[in-house]
């Protein structure tokens, strides 16, 4: 595989900026502990799913979930403007009516992103985009392990 240093040295500068590798002097670039990567970053958790995500990264993505989808669902219900609440309807009745597993995926994805519009609250709307392709991912997979989806 050739690869020009220019295209090398910039992949090397997202990859730092995303503070996935570091560099130290003399000594050159180490990838680092992957305690201190942001494992919310919209371009990290895209490559995770690049690949097969491991069981327990789909453990801890259905324990996040577990944890934040009742909270959020409890302030749409609250804070919601009956525009949402339609927009909650329209996706539950397009996850019902899908015919393909990519129809219900892109279904289910759209009835989270209405319940977390639905919350009113701008730090919740903005980790669906964070979240959106690890969602589809599981959403995906889920769906060809349930007889129905």
């Amino acid at each position: 595989m050739a690869v020009s240093r220019t295209v090398l040295r910039e992949a090397l500068k997202v990859l730092a900026a995303k503070g996935l590798i570091e560099t130290r002097q003399k000594t050159g670039m180490r990838v680092r502990d992957s305690r201190y990567w942001n494992h919310l970053d919209a371009d990290v958790l895209g490559w995770r799913c690049a690949s097969l995500p491991t069981d327990d990264f789909v453990e801890k993505l259905v324990e996040m979930r577990e944890i934040v989808e009742p909270a959020a669902v409890m302030t749409a219900a609250r804070r919601r403007e009956p525009a949402q609440l339609e927009a909650i309807r329209e996706a539950l009745a397009a996850m019902e009516d899908a015919q393909t597993l990519d129809e219900w995926a892109e279904a289910d994805l759209h009835f989270h992103q209405a319940v977390l519009l639905a919350t009113n609250n701008e730090l919740l709307s903005s980790l669906f985009s964070v979240i959106e392709t690890a969602l589809a991912t599981f959403f995906v997979m889920s769906a060809r392990t349930a007889k129905n989806f």
